[in-house]
């Protein structure tokens, strides 16, 4: 039996509210460690490597796009001087590269933040699609959260992952 604790609300309504609250701030505390962290993240992972593919085809060097010298000299132009001596390559097939061109017309640092947004915005939509197919979740809309309390969910978002894309294409 549910106690009341006043007409309005119920003991119901108040665990909502906390689970959806825990839920949203899970959420939003990885986003915000992943955009505090962006000049970190967006070079320590594949998203370099993806941007570098994607410039060399926009300057016009796609026939060259897995020469390691000129990825490595690509990196040291984007990043500056603050990288090491290694090199992450470029080994995706052509067409992630094409994918990355639009984001080398803004700053890398801006472009790695769209690319974050971007991935949230699928993952949404791809919860968005599962929950819509099943039927029992109609009835507790909170069950839309569930999955941000999973952390190798939130990891593509922010460590530039194509998962997600993967996922939702299939």
């Amino acid at each position: 039996m549910i106690k009341k604790l006043n007409p309005y609300i119920d003991l119901r309504t108040i665990k909502l509210f906390l689970w959806s609250a825990f839920c949203i701030s899970i959420l939003l505390s990885t986003l915000m460690l992943i955009f505090i962290n962006k000049d970190y993240l967006s070079v320590a992972g594949d998203f370099i490597s993806y941007y570098v593919g994607g410039s060399i085809i926009a300057r016009g060097m796609g026939a060259d796009i897995y020469n390691l010298s000129l990825q490595y000299s690509q990196q040291l132009k984007i990043t500056g001087a603050g990288v090491s001596d290694w090199v992450l390559p470029f080994r995706g097939l052509p067409i992630v590269a094409l994918l990355y061109v639009p984001l080398t017309f803004i700053s890398f640092t801006n472009s790695y933040v769209v690319f974050v947004i971007l991935n949230v915005i699928v993952l949404l939509f791809i919860i968005f699609l599962l929950f819509k197919q099943m039927e029992s979740t109609r009835k507790t809309p909170q069950f839309f959260l569930i999955p941000f309390l999973f952390i190798p969910i939130l990891q593509p978002c922010g460590w530039d992952s194509f998962q997600l894309y993967f996922v939702l294409f299939y």
